[in-house]
């Protein structure tokens, strides 16, 4: 009886311990595919849930950039360049190439597949030379480069990424430069908005009558206009030539209208279809030619003076100085270049963000463009004003020949501060029918350069506020609203030094030593009652 009572036992303890075996084995199993399931619900975006502790909220996204990348439906690439660099805003740069990249991978995670960020090797000097030259981005320093497609946006470090301030000397001493706002994600939206805008806006240029051929500008020649019809083009512009002879009248989808340096007069009908044309609502952007005598005879002057600005036929010229010698030089053609200072710069919406990033502008062979009358209605402002207040307007000498001048300011006049581009925004003539091509507001806006060569090859090889012009003329200014994220956001007050003294005491000392002291009264209140019900008397038996 013995034995057999042994195997049996044998046999249910084996037989337990399989049944024990496989409970476990199908925990685990459970338990994993718990996690899994889990890990999938947390990666399903509508179902997955963040909280940002930070005090800047700095891994969330506006609601701007959440709603586009909701409704993206094209497939963007943002490719990030950057290499140290040196000097004051090293450590600046660098701060914010950080924030970039943190606010980049939300934007990637959210983006269900659609934005792709990749960081270039910038270690390799070849490489990157190769590089910058495929993404036509020479003379590009640190920043983002937004493609879809052939599209192409450029965002620079300093300027749209964050606005510095340079650092200065004051009363009080130096004052190191610093982060005025952190602007990456607002200039990223609007970089993804430009790459995949879905319609193509047309712009006309007027022709024959001298008018350079933007459609096949050469791109290679410092004073062809190839770069700055290629970048019309990356940001969805389709550039058409517009000539009387084929139409009596402005196309009816044109958007924009470039009147650059006719050097003859057009028809008369010519004429009044451009000034129906703008009077309905239209956007144009006049540019004279450089020669006095091709600007005497095209209808410029007039075009110009239609919308209240004026156009000298002499040139902006002012006295070089020698760096071998110190002495102020005349008589020479480098008395045409003229640099502008930020401080110089208005506050419109062209020329703002050079401004606020501290953006030298040069201009070379500039007539004098101002604002002459104000429109009843609007607004008319000088764009652009040179920085040196010792400047003339030098009287050509020659017929035909550009380089005809004096360089002397002693005999052509006065000398000062001198506008060379101008901007005219006003509703249009009561009565007039709009422009069929605008979808935007009805509303007049003429932008005047003084200068053609900043429209050149060679021009286009700095800053160039030209593609910001057509943009505003054209209405292209999208007006994303982000929080201002103060990353200086501090919680606790700057003039109580002890402040961080008693956080500090309180996490170390203070907050662990009340926890374990309500630790000893709940094991004291337990251990006292585990006492008092094991000295009460057994149910049933009698003291």
């Amino acid at each position: 009886m013995s034995a057999v009572g042994g195997t049996g036992a044998r046999r249910v303890g084996r037989l337990s311990r399989v049944g024990t075996g496989l409970q476990v084995a199908l925990t685990v199993a459970l338990a994993t595919t718990a996690v899994l399931l889990v890990n999938w619900l947390a990666a399903r975006p509508g179902i997955r849930q963040r909280l940002d502790l930070t005090s800047t909220s700095e891994n969330t996204l506006s609601t701007a950039t959440s709603g586009l990348l909701e409704r993206l439906d094209r497939d963007v690439l943002v490719e990030v360049l950057y290499r140290q660099e040196r000097g004051p805003k090293a450590v600046l740069e660098a701060d914010v190439m950080q924030r970039t990249m943190r606010m980049l991978q939300l934007v990637q995670g959210e983006s269900g597949g659609r934005v792709t960020v990749e960081v270039v090797d910038t270690a390799d000097p070849q490489a990157w030379a190769q590089r910058a030259l495929e993404l036509r981005v020479q003379g590009f320093g640190n920043g983002l480069v937004i493609s879809c497609g052939d599209r192409r946006v450029v965002l620079d470090l300093d300027g749209d990424l964050a606005q510095f301030r340079e650092g200065r000397t004051a009363a009080e001493g130096y004052i190191p430069p610093s982060v005025v706002a952190f602007t990456a994600e607002e200039s990223l939206v609007e970089g993804i908005l430009d790459v995949t805008r879905g319609d193509v806006l047309r712009v006309y240029f007027t022709s024959g009558s001298g008018e350079p051929d933007l459609s096949e500008a050469d791109a290679e020649s410092p004073e062809g206009y190839g770069q700055f019809a290629a970048g019309l083009r990356r940001e969805g512009f389709e550039l058409l030539p517009w000539s009387v002879v084929e139409t009596a009248e402005v196309p009816p989808d044109c958007e924009v209208l470039m009147v650059l340096a006719p050097d003859a007069a057009w028809p008369d009908h010519q004429y009044d279809a451009v000034i129906d044309y703008a009077e309905s609502g239209g956007r144009l952007v006049i540019v004279p030619a450089s020669a006095a005598s091709s600007l005497r005879r095209s209808d410029v002057p007039d075009l110009l003076e239609h919308f209240g600005l004026e156009v000298s036929e002499g040139r902006v010229a002012g006295g070089v100085v020698d760096p071998r010698t110190g002495r102020m030089l005349d008589g020479i053609a480098q008395c045409e270049v003229v640099d502008v200072l930020p401080q110089s710069l208005s506050t419109h919406p062209i020329v703002a963000p050079f401004r606020e990033a501290g953006r030298n502008l040069r201009f070379y062979q500039a007539h004098r463009l101002r604002v002459v009358a104000q429109p009843k209605q609007g607004v008319a402002q000088n764009l652009i004003t040179t920085t040196r207040n010792d400047l003339w307007v030098d009287a050509p000498t020659g017929p035909d020949l550009v380089g005809d001048l004096r360089y002397d300011g002693g005999v052509d006049g006065a000398t000062g501060r001198i506008p060379i581009a101008a901007t005219v925004q006003r509703p249009p003539l009561d009565g007039s029918e709009g422009a069929a091509g605008l979808e935007a507001i009805r509303e007049v806006r003429v932008v005047g350069f003084g200068s053609l060569y900043s429209f050149t090859n060679a021009a286009l090889q700095g800053a160039s506020v030209l593609p910001a012009a057509v943009n505003w003329v054209a209405d292209r200014e999208h007006r994303i609203a982000v929080p201002p994220r103060d990353p200086d956001l501090r919680l606790m007050p700057r003039d109580d030094p002890s402040a961080m003294v008693r956080v500090t005491r309180f996490a170390q000392f203070q907050l662990p030593g009340a926890v374990a002291l309500i630790g000893l009264v709940v094991w004291f209140r337990r251990t006292r009652g585990s006492r008092r019900r094991a000295a009460l008397p057994k149910e049933g038996v009698s003291s």
